[in-house]
């Protein structure tokens, strides 16, 4: 598991770049199974909705950029 801002930016580029080219094994493997986000619509979509978009090409995104980021640490 990352554990340095170097890490983990290194880890969040790689699920910027499963998500730009829908990768679903990549997508399988950085996504945690508790995923929880909100869409840009307001909606809140678990891992299983997230890969099922991807898989039924409903989810295509042709840019997706960072913003300011915020690393904090609880436990190990």
């Amino acid at each position: 598991m990352p554990k340095t801002l170097p890490e983990i930016e290194a880890k969040e580029n790689e699920l910027r770049l499963a998500m730009l080219d829908s990768d679903l094994v990549q997508l399988e493997a950085l996504l945690h199974p508790e995923l929880i986000f909100s869409g840009p619509d307001g909606s809140w979509v678990g891992k299983a909705d997230d890969l099922d978009s991807h898989r039924a090409g409903v989810m295509k995104l042709s840019q997706m950029d960072f913003g300011d980021r915020e690393l904090r640490h609880w436990g190990d």
